[in-house]
């Protein structure tokens, strides 16, 4: 519709005139306000007719009481799941750093008065919270938004996984939670509500319709009026160049997402080469992590692809979503495709998104991780040109936070409101600040300290110190022993003994059951062990790996000095102190790397104390390991099979027995084709095999075969192999089986289900495998891949198989290619070449302990 002159200036005046005299008003819903362009001068308003409206139109302006307000008609209209409908208004020439006052109205009058700020366009101190995965429980998602309107923060930064279900019921009561996040505030005597502008993202859960944020939140990158998969991904500036944010999605996963992944992929690269020397801060957000803090999730290799690129063109911070816990990391740097490593100044990760959705434990631990735990929540950062300063706001101390007054946050925008409950993060407690390096421009965690590991050697082997099951001395009479217990030369004669894993309460494996205490309800806090190992060379460690499983927590001490704490308070510990948060039923073996210098050429003693996280907890457990790393120097590899290969396969769902693993089994007639291979869409995915006639009742295992060829197994000393398999796998060489993984235990066959489902999982599993079953001349591989379910949707399969040889030539041997003596009384190899090889080779075979990391 077009409006005359006369008409839009009797239209304003209408406006105006009804604005402050009149109480009818449009039938209008869930107003909310979003970014997706430059906030200083641009802003979309969003609404939900709650009927049918007439001639609809916006009146807005920078004074409160109407007297520069304007007015824009002809909203434009989307519908989502044909059922929820929307109008925007794309509002442009605002003032920067000001409220931006509004009405939305029809023929029939004006509704309720409205208000946002415009980002400032140079660099000013701002609140912004950032937060996702607000799903299915709507009592931690209501307590939330209730927060939100009580801090008053500039923006809200939201990563995904808004819904469960993404349908519309489910969009009406988000949309209607989300008008708690508003903030009642009076302007001169006038009832106006405070609207956080959004800057939304896509989360797994909204797969079904990835067009949403246009259709909800109005999006629309190319302002063309279309919504499109172009509007999932966006960048822009806040505050001139003290910010430049990147929405990002997680979801271009599939074949059918190819282009569109590979579009943002470049994207994201032309865009941060052209930004990053001007922007002081960047900052990215995303759903899925890249390396999620539980092992229930395998995170996602689209945003895996953004790690070194982050990297080079140094982005800031990052958050995730997506597992339902909160975290924060050391600055970190990658480390290959699969990992991060400690930084002097990188990368920092917050997430992984709470905001109503199922908790879940976090069980994965790294040495980059700075804390983490599992509670709802979400981020509140405050940002200027020299600082990111991050809090993490508990969701259950909502009803003891005050609401901050307007007056207070328009004078002080780092102003928080009295009573937020925060987080009490290891390391930094309620407020990890954020600086930039002079040098780099990456980020450095104020106040911490921490140190930079030196980066893996290409290769190298472990000496097993303390092997998982070993035996312990255990004191569990709930007595007081100090700090003497922990003395090597302490005497734990009168101890109990066993083998782990030790504790009670059940966990899979536990060997020894230690006691509690008479009382079921006032258990011991605190249980003892000590084990006494030796070893005899240290000269050549370039590091010791320590892991420990624990329920709930622990202390770690070798040879007298505290090495490790783990789920543990700061501060001295003694016998009645309490684990810092409950565990439940974590397997997980959390690592750290020590000084080879804590250990002693001779007798050494590990003394671990575990604790409850409170008396009437139902179960501990311990069990640890400990390996010597030794840099090998002079080795060549060979890839034996690589990824990609070509593999014969068989999918008629038939029962092979046991001979297809020989390697004399004939499989001329199987199909043939390079990995991968599958069907169900992964990426890569390059060789379709097939399922059987019935898609709800696909044939549970599928075979693949490869031959190789050795010409000279001489000096081979390590075979590693890399697994990429969907559900389940066991792996065979020349008939012997080397590897399972998902798979339950016991016999296999061709009914077997694989033990989990999986999801789109794109790691490589890998396993050191014993060398001596490689032959000389011919070899092969054999993989039965199993469903989890007749019904699974999918399945893939890619490996390598990599061989470690020792390697000389003409040189003299070095320090580093002949390991010293293992523990527990093993035994030094020396001499020239021949001895060497012996050496490794009795060491990794005969004893055992060689292994790769």
């Amino acid at each position: 519709m077009t409006l005359s002159p006369a008409r839009m200036a009797a239209l304003i005046f209408f406006s105006v005139t009804m604005l402050f005299t009149q109480s009818a008003f449009a039938d209008t819903k869930y107003v909310r306000v979003a970014w997706d362009s430059d906030p200083a001068t641009r802003a979309i308003v969003g609404y939900t007719p709650d009927a049918e409206l007439s001639n609809p139109y916006i009146t807005y302006g920078h004074n409160a009481d109407g007297s520069d307000w304007m007015t824009l008609a002809n909203p434009v209209e989307r519908v989502f799941k044909t059922d929820l409908h929307s109008g925007f208004y794309r509002l442009s020439g605002l003032t920067p750093d000001s409220n931006v006052y509004f009405r939305l109205c029809d023929d029939a009058g004006c509704g309720d008065r409205y208000f946002f700020r415009t980002a400032p366009d140079s660099a000013q101190p701002m609140t912004f919270i950032s937060g996702g995965d607000s799903r299915n429980n709507r009592a931690p998602r209501q307590q939330g938004n209730r927060l939100v309107a009580k801090i008053r923060p500039h923006f809200v930064a939201f990563s995904g996984d808004y819904t469960d279900r993404h349908t519309v019921q489910e969009w009406n009561e988000w949309l209607t939670d989300w008008e708690l996040t508003l903030s009642p505030t009076d302007i001169d005597g006038v009832a106006y509500k405070q609207v956080y502008p959004i800057i939304p993202t896509t989360g797994n859960h909204e797969s079904s319709d990835l067009l949403f944020m246009c259709r909800i939140f109005g999006i629309d990158i190319e302002e063309n009026g279309v919504c499109s998969l172009r509007d999932a991904y966006y960048a822009f500036n806040i505050g001139g160049d003290m910010l430049r944010l990147y929405s990002l999605s997680t979801e271009f996963t599939g074949s059918s997402y190819a282009n569109e992944r590979a579009a943002q992929l470049a994207w994201l690269k032309d865009d941060l080469a052209t930004h990053h020397q001007n922007a002081s801060w960047i900052m990215a957000q995303y759903h899925i992590p890249m390396f999620p803090r539980t092992a229930s999730k395998s995170g996602s290799p689209v945003s895996r692809a953004w790690s070194e690129i982050f990297y080079d063109y140094r982005v800031n911070l990052v958050v995730e979503s997506d597992t339902h816990l909160v975290k924060y990391t050391l600055p970190v740097r990658p480390n290959g495709p699969m990992d991060y490593i400690q930084a002097e100044a990188g990368i920092v990760y917050i997430g992984e998104g709470a905001w109503g959705a199922p908790l879940r434990t976090a069980n994965v631990h790294h040495d980059w991780i700075l804390d983490q735990g599992s509670f709802s929540h979400f981020m509140v950062n405050q940002i200027d040109a020299d600082k990111i300063t991050v809090r993490t706001a508990r969701f259950d101390g909502e009803a003891d936070t005050a609401m901050l007054e307007h007056s207070v946050r328009e004078a002080d925008p780092f102003a928080l409101p009295a009573g937020l409950s925060l987080w009490d993060a290891a390391g930094v407690g309620h407020a990890m600040t954020i600086t930039r390096q002079d040098t780099t421009q990456r980020s450095q965690v104020l106040d911490v300290d921490y140190d930079i590991p030196e980066p893996e050697p290409d290769h190298y082997t472990v000496v097993e110190l303390v092997r998982k099951g070993s035996v312990w001395k255990y004191l569990d009479n709930g007595s007081d022993q100090g700090m003497d217990w922990i003395a090597p030369d302490f005497d734990d004669s009168s101890w109990a003994g066993g083998a782990a894993p030790l504790g009670y309460g059940g966990y899979d494996g536990e060997t020894t059951t230690v006691g509690f205490g008479p009382d079921d309800r006032n258990k011991y806090p605190t249980t003892y062990f000590r084990h006494t190992f030796e070893v005899d060379d240290i000269s050549e460690f370039y590091g010791v790996d320590l892991g420990i499983m624990r329920d709930d927590g622990a202390v770690v001490y070798l040879n007298g000095e505290e090495v490790f704490r783990n789920n543990m308070p700061s501060g001295e510990i003694d016998y009645q102190t309490l684990a810092a948060s409950t565990i439940n039923k974590d397997y997980t073996y959390h690592t750290t790397r020590l000084d080879p210098a804590l250990l002693n050429e001779g007798v050494n003693v590990l003394a671990v104390s575990i604790h409850q996280d409170r008396v009437t907890s139902s179960d501990i457990v311990l069990d640890l390991e400990m390996v010597g790393k030794i840099e090998l120097k002079n080795v060549r590899e060979e890839e034996l099979i690589s990824r990609g290969s070509v593999w014969k396969y068989l999918d008629n769902g038939s029962d092979q027995g046991w001979a297809w693993t020989e390697l004399g089994f004939d499989d001329v007639d199987w199909s043939a084709g390079p990995a991968l291979l599958g069907y169900g869409g992964y990426d890569g995915e390059t060789t379709i095999v097939g399922f059987g006639p019935d898609s709800s009742n696909k044939y549970p295992t599928t075979y693949f075969r490869r031959t190789f060829n050795v010409e000279d197994t001489t000096g081979l000393i390590r075979l590693d192999l890399s697994l990429l398999r969907d559900d389940g796998a066991v792996v065979y060489l020349n008939g012997d089986e080397i590897y399972r993984n998902n798979m339950p235990d016991g016999i296999i066959d061709y009914l077997t289900l694989a033990a989990s489902t999986i999801g789109k999982d794109y790691n490589y599993h890998t396993a050191s495998i014993d060398p001596a079953l490689l032959r000389q001349g011919e070899n092969v591989v054999a993989v039965s891949i199993h469903q989890d379910r007749v019904s699974s949707s999918d399945i893939v399969m890619d490996m390598d198989l990599i061989a470690l040889f020792e390697d000389f030539g003409d040189e003299e041997e070095g320090p580093g290619t002949t390991p010293p003596g293992s523990g527990n009384g093993g035994n030094s190899s020396s001499g020239g070449a021949a001895g060497l090889f012996a050496g490794l080779f009795l060491l990794m075979l005969s004893l055992g302990r060689r292994r790769r990391a």
